[in-house]
């Protein structure tokens, strides 16, 4: 659709009125695009809008309880709040779908936060299989490392 193109433009240049009113008007076109929804919750975290944020979240797992990107941004969202035993189990559970649904940098961010996330945790043995997950996909895909990392 080309109002979601129009406001993830928008919204990593920074423009971010424009880029909710483009989201707005794509959904109010179809109101269960999880895409613009998803995108739109994207931006929310960015302006630091958590309920907001939630809120398109939920909806997308009432459509999609496995939908990925939702459940990493449920638990970015969570791991912001100092909820780190939830945010875990959400991630995790975004992690299940990951290689299927998010980017190759997208997974690099996910496989990260999970490692920080088990750090925090004091659970050692879950931080090495992150950082293993973590570093076979920067094997695959250096640039995303890069790109991750400059993001983090």
């Amino acid at each position: 659709m080309k109002l979601s193109f129009m406001a993830q433009a928008f919204n990593g240049l920074g423009h971010y009125d424009r880029a909710f009113d483009a989201f707005g008007r794509g959904l109010s076109i179809d109101p269960k695009n999880i895409d613009i929804l998803n995108e739109r919750s994207k931006a929310f975290i960015v302006k630091e809008d958590y309920p907001s944020a939630e809120k398109d979240i939920n909806a997308i797992l009432g459509m999609n309880p496995d939908n990925a990107v939702a459940l990493y941004q449920q638990g970015l969202i969570k791991v912001i709040r100092g909820d780190i035993a939830s945010a875990k189990a959400s991630l995790e559970k975004s992690a299940a779908g990951a290689e299927k649904q998010l980017n190759y940098v997208d997974q690099v961010k996910l496989y990260a936060l999970l490692s920080e996330v088990s750090l925090r945790l004091n659970n050692i043995e879950d931080t090495k299989r992150w950082v293993r997950r973590l570093e076979v996909r920067a094997q695959r895909a250096p640039i995303a490392v890069y790109y991750s990392a400059r993001q983090l």
